[in-house]
């Protein structure tokens, strides 16, 4: 147990350096200090967000350019229809 790598659960154990460590607040480096800064830390960590929000305003340009392609693709079909029947038109006389 001196190691560090294994303790009976909730029992402050001794490290080989003599450092009492709680093992409760081990995930956060063994103190309150390093959870007050690891928590400030991540408040303050903004990395990752500008992608976020790239990735946001992507998706919301790709749903605006679905919606208009359908309203362009009935468009482009009647125009091709018009073309179509003033061709047979034409040729039929």
């Amino acid at each position: 147990m001196s190691d560090g790598s294994s303790c009976l659960r909730g029992v402050p154990y001794v490290r080989a350096s003599g450092e009492t460590v709680n093992p409760n607040l081990f995930l956060f480096g063994g103190n309150m200090i390093s959870i007050k800064k690891s928590l400030h830390k991540l408040v303050q960590d903004e990395s990752g967000q500008d992608m976020v929000e790239y990735a946001l305003v992507a998706g919301f340009i790709s749903l605006a350019g679905i919606a208009s392609f359908s309203g362009i693709a009935a468009s482009i079909t009647k125009i091709f229809q018009t073309i179509a029947t003033n061709l047979n038109t034409a040729a039929g006389s």
